[in-house]
């Protein structure tokens, strides 16, 4: 992703623990994102990043976003949350979900 980028790629930084973490561990890492992070993106495994996404999740996610996020999670999903809160903040419904995406098989 980042050579796709060029120089507007971000720089990575691989979080130990994070492979089979739980959903409240990456929540912990999260909510030590430094406030000057706008964007972010955590990838990881099954059950925690799905148990994740649906902790924060608010009811003012989309709808069908939400019940794809909550009923189907398969590998290479794609969960987009927004939140006006600072990281630190977050702890469980604090962030909209507002897209679900599953990349198509070639």
């Amino acid at each position: 992703m980042c050579s796709e980028l060029g120089d507007k790629a971000p720089t990575p930084k691989l979080e130990d623990g994070l492979y089979a973490a739980s959903a409240l561990r990456m929540l912990s890492v999260i909510n030590h994102v430094p406030d000057t992070v706008t964007t972010l993106m955590l990838i990881s495994h099954l059950p925690g990043v799905q148990d994740l996404a649906m902790h924060l999740a608010s009811r003012d996610s989309d709808h069908d976003a939400y019940m794809d996020a909550a009923t189907r999670f398969p590998t290479s999903a794609l969960t987009v949350l927004e939140t006006e809160k600072p990281w630190a903040e977050l702890d469980g419904q604090d962030a909209r979900i507002t897209r679900f995406k599953v990349p198509r098989a070639h």
